[in-house]
């Protein structure tokens, strides 16, 4: 279920796992994020990576009811809407990552008032 064909891979689950304990964990440390929707925005996009992979289950589940069979014709089409889900989740997943990098570039160390004269 968590990879290959249609569930969530398992790198896209340690990921979001991996920037919510970092969104949590920044501001404790010691940073000042100039920019913390960029944190939620990756969390988001992580959210809409499962949704679109929950959607395709979905279908292929309906395409698996119908009983369709290679016989029909339509396998091109069907190609074509794999790749384009598979195309979809890259994308949205590369987003992620992005706006993730975004987000710890614009950290700043919040300066202690006990050490200023």
């Amino acid at each position: 279920m968590f990879s290959g064909f249609g569930g969530v891979d398992w790198v896209v689950v340690f990921a979001f796992f991996a920037i919510a304990v970092i969104y949590v964990i920044v501001p404790v440390i010691g940073y000042e994020p100039r920019r913390p929707s960029q944190f939620a925005a990756s969390l988001y996009l992580l959210v809409a990576y499962a949704s679109v992979t929950l959607v395709q289950q979905l279908l292929q589940y309906l395409h698996f009811l119908e009983g369709s069979s290679v016989n029909r014709g339509n396998s091109s089409l069907e190609a074509h809407v794999i790749f384009g889900f598979a195309a979809v989740k890259t994308l949205l997943f590369i987003i992620a990552l992005f706006t993730f990098v975004i987000g710890l570039q614009s950290l700043w160390l919040k300066k202690n008032e006990a050490e200023t004269p």
